[in-house]
């Protein structure tokens, strides 16, 4: 095995930057520092392959490789200097099939290069906006998209298509609700774009009447759950002994 990995790493040229060669099982790994190779080998590795007859895997060596967090982060970064991250709408969980986080819609607009809008991008937190369908899915309704759009129209410096008649309204950030950050401040921020480093929350509090009238109604489904579970338990206690 050993003189098969010497044959293939004298046919592979310098410019591969081959730092390993390593049997995998019975087919063989080579790793390269050169991202070209790597991408494109121009048919190397399959003359190579056609001559040993053994099937061969190309990988990045490790020292190219980077961790999830620090690749998540590169790619925010080539996308926010990129100038196209328009606006970051962060939305209410539960409003997606199988998704009860809340999530974080992404704009992008290649048009904003050279407007006013180019070194800026604006953040909306609509977390508190939503409609319940059921338990467990939250809905927009028509109105409530209506008032996330007129934020983005103003900031955008476009008439509100509701409102026609007042023409175009000047943005401006909102506690709790909106803010524009630039670019300086998101490159303080490691390139995060979650709403949440730059729209300031708004602590409503809640009431003591609400708290307690809550608690009464969790409480309430919490024993009704209890009976139900005791019940269900008590009956598959009486068929199995049926059944034994």
């Amino acid at each position: 095995m050993a003189d098969i990995l010497k044959e293939i790493m004298k046919s592979v040229p310098e410019r591969a930057k081959i730092s390993d060669a390593v049997f995998e099982g019975a087919n063989i790994v080579l790793y390269t520092k050169s991202r070209d190779f790597f991408l494109d080998n121009n048919g190397i590795i399959r003359d190579i392959v056609n001559t040993i007859k053994k099937r061969i895997e190309v990988r990045p060596d490790p020292s190219m490789t980077m961790d999830m967090e620090q690749a998540e982060k590169e790619i925010r970064k080539k996308l926010v200097e990129s100038g196209i991250v328009d606006v970051i709408i962060s939305t209410p969980p539960n409003m997606f099939l199988n998704v009860t986080l809340s999530s974080t819609l992404w704009f992008l607009d290649k048009g904003k290069k050279g407007s006013e809008r180019e070194n800026k991008i604006l953040f909306i937190n609509a977390q508190d906006i939503f409609t319940p369908i059921d338990r467990a899915h939250n809905e927009w309704t028509p109105d409530q998209i209506q008032e996330i759009a007129d934020i983005v129209r103003h900031y955008r410096e476009e008439p509100s298509f509701a409102k026609a008649s007042e023409g175009k309204k000047k943005y401006e950030d909102i506690k709790g609700r909106c803010k524009i950050a630039t670019l300086e401040e998101i490159r303080e921020n490691e390139y995060s774009l979650n709403p949440g480093r730059y729209v300031e929350i708004v602590d409503t509090g809640i009431s003591n009447i609400d708290f307690e009238k809550r608690m009464k109604e969790l409480t309430s489904e919490f024993t009704t759950l209890t009976d139900e579970a005791h019940k269900l338990e008590n009956k598959i206690i009486n068929d199995w002994k049926r059944i034994i």
